[in-house]
């Protein structure tokens, strides 16, 4: 039998995908017809230190106009940051693995519209955050 690590750092956009699940529909990548609204999720970058996953990932929200996927990015925005727990108190995300835990969360990049044309009456609009997630202690 090999030897492995009895545990592994959280996948930050499972983290993610789970933590939006209540606002709409989120997954990793968006398939045609999709219901609106949608939020789609991707790692973008980052690397991890063997206890916590230190990604970038880039969020984009789809609405079926430019002004409505603005408003609900503002939402989206809002449930991201409080992930992070400065402002309401540890929050934590329960996945298969454990609890996980955000100790850092950033803004990279704010949410602005990007064209998107795969479907013509679809609008995107997207943003990047840097986040440091970690499986709770047991």
């Amino acid at each position: 039998m090999t030897d492995l690590l009895d545990w592994a750092p959280p996948d930050g956009v499972e983290v993610l995908r789970v933590w939006l699940a209540p606002l709409a529909e989120c997954r990793t990548e968006r398939p045609a017809g999709a219901v609106l609204p949608f939020i789609m999720v991707r790692r973008t970058g980052g690397g991890d230190d063997g206890l916590t996953d230190t990604g970038r990932y880039q969020v984009s929200v789809f609405d079926e106009t430019e002004v409505k996927a603005m408003a609900f990015s503002a939402t989206v925005h809002r449930r991201v940051r409080l992930l992070a727990g400065r402002f309401a108190g540890p929050q934590a995300v329960a996945l298969p693995g454990g609890d996980v835990h955000a100790d850092d969360l950033r803004t990279i990049e704010s949410f602005r519209p990007e064209p998107y044309g795969a479907e013509p009456t679809v609008y995107r609009v997207r943003a990047v955050y840097e986040a440091h997630l970690r499986l709770s202690a047991a």
